[in-house]
């Protein structure tokens, strides 16, 4: 993706703008010696453990990993791709940014394709006759003409390859029609249209431009799956989009809360019944990229889900996924056989309405669930039921909510809430924060070497010089060699900053594991001197070691020329 901008112009934009001052626009951050701190908002926590460097414009969360500058927090805070990332900073930063790369051409051309497609199959619906089985359907499911044009809704004819030889007279090519992923090829080597006999739902990212479809069939005794979808491509992310959103973010922001729904029945019929706050997670199970999404709109979610066993079970999914990501949502379950759209076409809005005012906190839910699953009425179920909530509970940070549903937990199963609040003690607070660790703790290294990857990421200057000197057998941890290694070779090629150090780190581990180093406290500066002096007489003394135990080893085997050549390297060492 960052191929769709020079890096000129990447860097441009990221040093444009300070980390510091965008990361506190989306959550407070606390000074902290050199640095600033927060409670981390890619996993739940107690203690913060996500840190922010101003002069090394990096952020790292010493809990869960989380990692990068000030793009990359854009991209995974706000959970955008790319190339939205850099015009959302470049608009902040008042840059006007280039649209010259191939790759740039290549996305906007797959935008064509999808728009023209969603043309194509809107014109088809429109002119179906009143007779249609697309039209019958849509009779059945209460959408007039208006609810066809609100939602761009279309229809993909019955036929081998109508769509492709419409896209091919407007002069998309085959390749791009595939890679849009509305054709696809057979065994023979034909391409024909993926989507065909169906009613089409376009799906539209946030800013409005139809990035994929879904087709559902029209009569519900054929023998095929009720929805395809389109599949991935660079642009459609399926566990990324949510179905309607490009419709509902105004109204999401207006009224601060959220309805999630599961169908794209769903959202289209309380949408025409007058509530436009409604989105649906579009023929996928809620993700926390979905929900990192709707996050930077709200935290007031509303999950409507049906009834049955599915629908219990998405319910368990969506608010664990919820809890991750520090939202709290709401949950409503309606009967089972019944879903949203049957809903509020039998009863009306308002009584739809009053569901949601009914909706049960998360963990009310999940205490009901728990109780449910597991046999209460027994010492064994009850004691199942309690561990089964105790990771759930110890991510609930507020105290008195906490404390609320340890009260209602006990009452439920007959155990003291004292008793429960002891085993929360021994819980976590969140799935990812046992691998909360700083560098010290991977390695059984010298500090020495860790500090000394420390100055070569802060003072490259003052290690220039020294490089000579300095070889990755220093170093005894792996991970600290392949990390001089890879300083040793950008120090080379000019680098210059902490920052480009981690950044041009060919792997992921390394690049986390430099962050860890540049922001763990404990680093004095003015000791680099005589940091750099006890790291080579470490060195030199381990060689010493490893040399008196190698000719200890020739001596007892009487392997008199081996002792020979060892005796002359240990008098070199001296």
């Amino acid at each position: 993706m960052a191929g769709l901008y020079p890096r000129d112009v990447i860097d441009r934009v990221r040093e444009a703008v300070d980390i510091v001052e965008v990361i506190s626009s989306y959550l407070p951050l606390k000074k902290s010696g050199a640095n600033y701190m927060a409670l981390c908002p890619f996993h739940t926590e107690k203690t913060p453990s996500f840190s922010v460097s101003q002069s090394k414009q990096i952020f790292h969360c010493f809990g869960c990993g989380e990692g990068g500058n000030v793009l990359t927090f854009v991209m995974k805070y706000e959970n955008l791709p790319f190339v939205d990332a850099m015009e959302r900073l470049a608009d902040r930063a008042g840059i006007t940014l280039p649209n010259k790369n191939k790759d740039s051409d290549d996305y906007a051309q797959l935008y064509a394709v999808n728009r023209e497609s969603a043309i194509f199959y809107l014109h088809q619906l429109r002119q179906a006759g009143e007779g249609s089985a697309a039209k019958r359907y849509l009779k059945k499911r209460g959408l007039d003409d208006e609810a066809v044009e609100r939602f761009s809704l279309g229809l993909a004819p019955d036929n081998y390859d109508s769509c492709m030889k419409h896209l091919l007279s407007k002069k998309f090519s085959a390749a791009e029609i595939e890679k849009a992923g509305i054709i696809k090829k057979g065994s023979s080597g034909n391409y024909f249209d993926r989507l065909r006999g169906r009613l089409i739902f376009p799906i539209f990212d946030e800013r409005n431009r139809p990035v994929a479809f879904a087709g559902r069939i029209l009569e519900e005794n054929v023998k095929t799956a009720k929805y395809i979808n389109s599949p991935e491509t660079p642009i459609y992310h399926k566990g990324r989009l949510l179905y309607g959103l490009n419709w509902a973010q105004g109204a999401i922001r207006e009224n601060d809360r959220a309805i999630v729904v599961e169908g794209y029945m769903d959202m289209i019929a309380l949408h025409l019944a007058g509530m436009n706050n409604v989105v649906a997670v579009s023929g996928t199970a809620f993700t926390s990229s979905q929900c990192r999404t709707l996050r930077r709109f709200t935290k007031n979610f509303v999950l409507v889900l049906d009834g049955d066993a599915a629908g219990r079970k998405a319910a368990l999914r969506a608010t664990q996924v919820a809890m991750e990501q520090s939202v709290r949502p709401g949950v409503v379950m309606l009967s089972s056989g019944e879903d949203p759209d049957t809903f509020v076409k039998t009863n009306g809005l308002q009584a739809f309405s009053e569901k949601l005012e009914e909706a049960k906190p998360f963990m009310a839910y999940r205490i009901d669930l728990a109780c449910q699953q597991y046999d209460v009425s027994t010492a064994e179920g009850r004691a199942d039921a309690v561990k089964s909530l105790v990771s759930d509970l110890a991510q609930v940070t507020d105290p008195i909510e906490r404390a609320s549903y340890v009260e209602s937990l006990s009452q439920r199963v007959r155990i003291p809430a004292a008793k429960i609040e002891e085993s929360l003690r021994f819980a976590r607070p969140g799935a990812r924060q046992g691998s909360q660790r700083t560098v010290s703790a991977h390695t059984t290294a010298s500090p020495l070497e860790k500090w000394v990857i420390r100055i070569m990421l802060d003072h490259p200057d003052l290690i220039k010089d020294k490089l000579e000197e300095l070889k990755a057998a220093d170093f005894v941890d792996p991970v600290f060699r392949r990390i001089f290694e890879h300083l040793a070779s950008q120090l080379s090629s000019g680098a210059k900053t902490a920052h480009d150090f981690i950044e041009l780190a060919p792997e992921e581990d390394l690049k986390r594991v430099m962050r860890e180093l540049s922001l763990e406290k404990g680093y004095e500066e003015e000791n680099t001197d005589q940091v750099l002096k006890d790291f080579f007489t470490h060195v030199k003394m381990r060689e010493k070691k490893e040399m008196i135990k190698k000719m200890r080893d020739a001596a007892k085997k009487d392997e008199r020329e081996k002792l020979f050549s060892q005796e002359k390297d240990f008098r070199r060492l001296h």
